[in-house]
């Protein structure tokens, strides 16, 4: 088995040693030449994935660069770092070192990344009843029984159904959600709840949703005009709840030509606020159609995988799994020791590594 000194921190603390950036750090052209070379030397190994992917495990945190033609206007960019060559050809060679191995040896580098990568660079699984069994602070809710109840009884008696929607009846059941929704949330930060009784659903509507005054110039009594409304703003998240997390739209049947609320969300944290809304809307008498439906009684149930991962995403479901997390980190407290990580450590199933080959073997 090779052995190489590791990349060391004081060589490349330019690169790393800085938060990451969703827009990215700007660099000069003699840098993106050198990033150029180094994807060049990445090309010698088989694609891994979408966009030419290929990664190698370096033991250090991501930080995203890219090249000034890439930004609109890199001389007036705050985040422009141009004084980062050296860095990058210390890293470039760094690279090609592991990449000659690779070609030269990819068995031996496949067995050493399988035996020696971190669990906290692993991808893997665990049955949710499981984690909250060695992490309870992960479990959300405590009163998990009355919402599977809530869900089983939406799902029996089937949504309530309207003869027709208007901006003023939409923006009553919608005030009612939004409130619910502020009011847990209030109570979830220890804030003190705005009280609007004083202000109508319109008004209320007009002030807090996305496209509330965009609504207010037109018939608020007229379905047509709900109709025209919705479908205008469509892109603009008109139906959200909370923007662009929970969403409450009001749907016609084709088969009955009836109105039926819809409530559903994609990003995990969300669920409960959810089941809040769902749970007062069905009090006020308006049962809606919850989605993803299945998705939620697993969460519920806790009979469904939760994925580890070192990149956790926000959005539910990809395929058996419903949200991902990280590998907790050791703190003082018990449930974040050492020792109970290492029991949840061997209680996740974890995936094989994927493998990294030359260019010549892909298949």
């Amino acid at each position: 088995m090779k052995r190489f000194k590791k990349l060391n921190f004081n060589d490349v603390w330019a690169l790393v040693g800085r938060p990451s950036n969703s827009n990215g750090y700007v660099v000069s052209q003699q840098s993106a030449a050198v990033m150029e070379r180094i994807a060049q030397t990445m090309s010698r190994l088989a694609v891994m994935g979408d966009d030419e992917q290929r990664s190698l495990y370096l033991e250090r945190h991501y930080v995203f660069y890219k090249s000034a033609n890439n930004f609109p206007d890199e001389q007036h960019n705050p985040l422009c770092d141009p004084d980062i060559e050296d860095e990058l050809i210390k890293l470039e060679a760094y690279i090609s070192m592991f990449v000659d191995w690779i070609v030269a040896e990819p068995d031996e580098y496949n067995a050493y990344i399988a035996q020696n990568l971190p669990y906290r660079k692993r991808q893997g699984k665990i049955r949710r009843s499981v984690l909250y069994q060695l992490m309870p602070s992960y479990r959300k809710l405590q009163n998990r029984t009355e919402m599977i109840q809530l869900l089983e009884q939406l799902k029996a008696e089937g949504p309530t159904t309207f003869d027709s929607v208007s901006l003023n009846s939409y923006a009553h059941v919608w005030r009612i959600a939004y409130d619910a929704y502020e009011k847990a949330n209030a109570a979830l930060w220890g804030d003190e709840y705005e009280d609007s009784s004083d202000q109508t659903d319109r008004e209320m509507f007009v002030q807090h949703s996305n496209q509330g005054r965009a609504a207010d110039k037109y018939d608020w009594d007229s379905e047509a005009d709900f109709c025209t409304w919705k479908e205008k703003n469509s892109w603009f998240h008109p139906m959200d709840v909370a923007y662009a997390r929970i969403h409450l739209s009001p749907m016609r049947n084709e088969q009955t030509n009836l109105w039926e609320y819809h409530l559903w969300f994609d990003i995990y944290g969300y669920y409960a606020d959810v089941l809040t809304v769902a749970n007062v809307l069905y009090d006020k008498g308006v049962r809606v159609l919850i989605s993803p439906y299945e998705t939620l009684m697993g969460i519920l149930r806790e009979d469904d995988w939760v994925g580890v991962s070192p990149f956790p995403e926000k959005y539910l479901d990809r395929g058996e799994i419903t949200n991902l997390i990280s590998l907790p980190t050791v703190d003082e407290d018990e449930e974040s020791s050492a020792e109970n990580i290492a029991k949840l450590i061997q209680r996740v199933d974890w995936q094989p590594e994927q493998q990294v080959y030359p260019a010549k073997m892909e298949t």
